[in-house]
Formats: structure tokens, sequence, C-alpha cells
């Protein structure tokens, strides 16, 4: 259970990490979906936020696959 945990609360940061890349910075994109923090001089892409949707996606899946088969009676 300590894993099904585990992959929940990795798929709630990525979910997180999702969130603030594509709609706290949607205004920062340019046409070419790249965003440049004047403070930090780093360019984000708008892709990488997909890829974070992605790790929220598999991680929650496997959670859920790991819960039922914990609880699913023995055969």
């Amino acid at each position: 259970m300590a894993l099904v945990a585990a992959l929940v609360g990795l798929s709630m940061m990525s979910a997180a990490m999702f969130i603030v890349q594509i709609y706290q910075q949607a205004d920062c994109f340019n046409e070419l979906d790249r965003c440049l923090d004047p403070e930090t001089a780093t360019v984000t892409h708008r892709q990488s936020g997909m890829a974070w949707l992605l790790l929220t996606v598999l991680a929650l899946m496997a959670a859920a696959c790991l819960f039922r088969r914990l609880n699913s009676p023995v055969r």
C-alpha cells in the first residue's frame, strides 16, 4: 500500500507541475510555443507540459492497477 500512496503522490506532484506549466504561464508563450523567463534566462517549451500530464496519467494508472491487484481476492 505504501507504493500505491507513493504513486498517487507522484501523480499529484506531476499534475501540479502540469498546471503551473500550462495554465499559469499560458500568456508567456509566443508563436513558436516558447516562453523566456527573463529572471532566470530559461526557455520553456509548451510541449514539456504534456510530459507532466503523461507522467500524471501513467502514475495514476499504475496506482489503480496495483490497488486493484492488492485488493482482489486470491484464487
